[in-house]
C-alpha cells in the first residue's frame, strides 16, 4: 500500500491528511526511486512465500531469544555478565542443551523422563523434551578431567560465625548444588570452641568419607584442619610434640564455603567469597595442597595454623572485638578505630630461619595461583639456610601463610605470599607516629605494592622463634592467646583442601574481569 501511495503522489502535491505523502513530497526524486527499490525487493514473491510458510526472515532471531533470556536486553546489565551469557547462548545454540550442559561436565548423566505406560494416544500439541539428571558412578565416562568426584561428605557448619547466616548459606546456595550432583551430606552444627576439630577428626576415621564440608570463617576452619592432621598423624604413629618431625598429608580434604567475617582463606586461595563457586570446586574434586603451620609453647604443640599468627595491633583488635561481638562485623571497625588511637608498641625479639636457596621473596609482583611455578617447584631443605635476629619495640608482627586477602584489605597483608612453598612471611612495622601509622594502614588497604611504599621489614622464613611479654595479645587463627615465648614451624603442602587455586594474571583480562555477575 505505501509502495502504490508513493509510486502515485511523488510528483504530485501530498493531501493534508497523508503523512506519508506529506514526508514524501520534500524527498529527492534520485533518492526516492532508491527507497521504492527497496520497498518493491521487500514485496518479491520469494520473500512473501517464506513468511507464508512460517519461517523468518532473519535467522538470528532463535539465537537473540535464547540470549534476552539470560540477559534482559530491557536493563542495565555488567559487560562481563554480557560475555557470560552470550558465551552460554553459543554453546547451547550450537552442541544443544545436553552436550554443553555444566552437569554432564561435572559427571552426571542427563536422562530423558520415561513416559507414563498408562496415558495412551497421541498428545494434541507438542510439548517440550525435558531432562531429569540421573546420578552415574562412573564419572570419567562423563568428565574424563575429573575422575576423583567426592560422594559422601561431612559438613560442619557454625551457627555464630559472621552475621550467623552460615546454615542460611549452605541452605540456599550449597545443599542445592550438592543435591543434584548426587552427593551425600551429613550435616553437623557446632555447639562449642573445639568441636569442628572432634567431627572433622571423627569424619576421617570414618569409611567412605571423602571430605569434611566447613561452612564458617577462618576460626572454624583452622579447627576443622587441626582435626584431619591430628587424625594423620595418629594413623602414622608419629609425636605431635615433636619438632623435628615431619607431618603427614591428610587422607582426606577439607572444603570451605566461606560465611564468616573476613573469610582470609578462602579468599587467599581462591580470590573470591562466593559461596557457589566454592561448592562446585567441591562437587568437581578440585585438589590443592596447602602449608600448615605448627606452633609449639615450651616443647609442646599448642596448634595447627592455615592462615597465621598476628602480635601487636590485631591482636589487641581481636581482643576489643571478642568483647563487642554482638555487634557483628562493625566490631572489627571500632576496634581498629581504638588501637589506632592508643598507638601502642610491644617489645620483642624474633629469630627465624631463611632458606639458603629462596625461590620467591615478599616483595615480588608474582602472586600465587593456580599451577603456581613457586609452589610447583621440587621441594628443598629448608632447614639449611641462615639464621637471623630481630628485637626492637613493634607496633605489628604479622606471620601469615596466605596472602589473607579479606573485604577489609583487598590485596592482602602479602600479596606475593605462596599456600605451599613452605615458608611464611614475617612482617615486622616497627614502632612509630600515629601519622606514619595511619598511612601504613591506607597503603594496606588500598595498594598491592604497600610492603614498598612503607617502613616495614619483611623476611621469607620457615621457622620462626619468638619472646615477649606475656600480657601481649596474639591473633592465632581467629583466636585469642598470650604466649609469652613461641616457636612456628612451617610444612609444606600438608593440608589438601577441595580448591584449583585463582587464576593466572596471563589468562584473564583483568581490566574488564568482575565477579559482579
Amino acid at each position: 500500500m505505501f509502495v502504490r501511495m508513493t509510486q502515485r503522489r511523488h510528483s504530485v502535491a501530498p493531501e493534508p491528511h497523508a503523512r506519508h505523502a506529506r514526508y514524501l513530497a520534500h524527498v529527492a526524486q534520485d533518492l526516492l526511486k532508491r527507497i521504492l527499490q527497496v520497498y518493491v525487493a521487500l514485496t518479491r514473491s520469494e520473500l512473501l512465500l517464506r513468511c507464508w510458510k512460517k519461517r523468518t526472515p532473519n535467522p538470528n532471531e532463535s539465537l537473540h531469544s535464547k540470549l534476552w533470556l539470560r540477559c534482559f536486553k530491557v536493563k542495565n546489565a555488567h559487560l562481563s555478565r554480557v560475555t557470560f551469557a552470550a558465551t552460554d547462548t553459543v554453546l547451547i545454540h550450537n552442541f544443544g542443551y545436553e552436550d554443553s550442559s555444566l552437569l554432564v561436565r561435572l559427571g552426571l548423566g542427563l536422562q530423558e523422563p520415561k513416559r507414563n505406560p498408562d496415558l495412551k494416544g497421541t498428545p494434541t500439541r507438542r510439548t517440550p523434551k525435558r531432562f531429569r539428571v540421573q546420578p552415574v558412578e562412573d564419572a570419567a565416562a562423563y568428565a574424563p578431567g575429573i575422575p576423583a568426584r567426592p560422594r559422601h561428605l561431612v559438613a560442619i557448619i557454625n551457627p555464630f560465625g559472621g552475621k550467623k547466616t552460615c546454615a542460611a548459606i549452605y541452605e540456599h546456595h550449597a545443599a542445592p548444588l550438592l543435591r543434584r550432583a548426587a552427593i551425600a551430606v551429613t550435616v553437623s552444627t557446632t555447639t562449642h570452641s573445639g568441636h569442628a576439630e572432634f567431627i572433622a577428626e571423627e569424619a576421617a576415621g570414618t569409611p567412605g568419607v571423602n571430605g569434611v564440608l566447613v561452612v564458617g570463617g577462618d576460626g572454624i576452619v583452622a579447627e576443622a584442619a587441626n582435626g584431619l592432621i591430628k587424625y594423620a598423624v595418629k594413623v602414622q604413629g608419629a609425636k605431635l610434640n615433636d619438632r623435628t618431625a615431619s607431618l603427614p598429608k591428610t587422607s582426606i580434604k577439607l572444603g570451605v564455603i566461606p560465611g564468616g567475617s573476613t573469610n582470609a582463606f578462602f579468599m587467599s586461595l581462591q580470590g573470591t567469597e562466593s559461596p557457589v563457586t566454592a561448592t562446585l570446586q567441591v562437587i568437581m574434586g578440585c585438589n590443592l595442597h596447602v602449608d600448615v603451620g605448627a606452633v609449639y609453647v615450651e616443647d609442646r604443640l599448642l596448634q595447627f595454623t592455615v592462615c597465621g599468627l598476628h602480635v601487636g595491633f590485631l591482636g589487641a583488635l581481636l581482643e576489643t572485638s571478642v568483647k563487642l561481638r554482638t555487634l557483628g562485623p562493625i566490631r572489627d571497625v571500632i576496634g581498629a578505630t581504638k588501637e589506632i588511637l592508643r598507638n601502642r608498641s610491644y617489645s620483642c625479639t624474633m629469630r627465624f630461619l631463611e632458606p639458603a636457596k629462596q625461590r620467591s621473596s615478599p616483595y615480588d609482583d608474582i602472586v600465587c595461583s593456580a599451577d603456581c611455578r613457586v609452589c610447583s617447584a621440587s621441594e628443598t631443605d629448608n632447614e639449611s639456610g641462615v639464621w637471623t635476629e630481630r628485637n626492637g619495640d613493634y607496633h605489628l608482627i604479622m606471620i601469615p601463610l596466605q596472602s589473607l586477602e579479606c573485604r577489609y584489605c583487598k590485596y592482602g597483608v602479602s600479596p606475593a605470599c605462596h599456600s605451599g612453598d613452605g615458608t611464611a612471611d614475617l612482617l615486622l612495622v616497627p614502632k612509630s607516629s600515629m601519622v606514619n601509622i595511619v598511612s601504613d594502614k591506607l597503603s594496606l588497604v588500598h595498594f598491592r605494592d604497600h610492603l614498598k611504599r612503607t617502613s616495614l621489614e619483611a623476611f621469607r622464613s620457615s621457622e620462626i622463634h619468638c619472646k615477649m611479654d606475656p600480657s601481649v595479645p596474639i591473633n592465632l587463627d581467629g583466636e585469642l592467646r598470650y604466649l609469652p615465648n613461641f616457636v612456628m614451624r612451617v610444612h609444606r603442602q600438608r593440608l589438601a583442601v577441595f580448591c584449583r587455586g585463582r587464576e593466572p594474571v596471563s589468562s584473564l583480562d583483568l581490566s574488564r574481569a568482575s565477579n559482579n555477575f
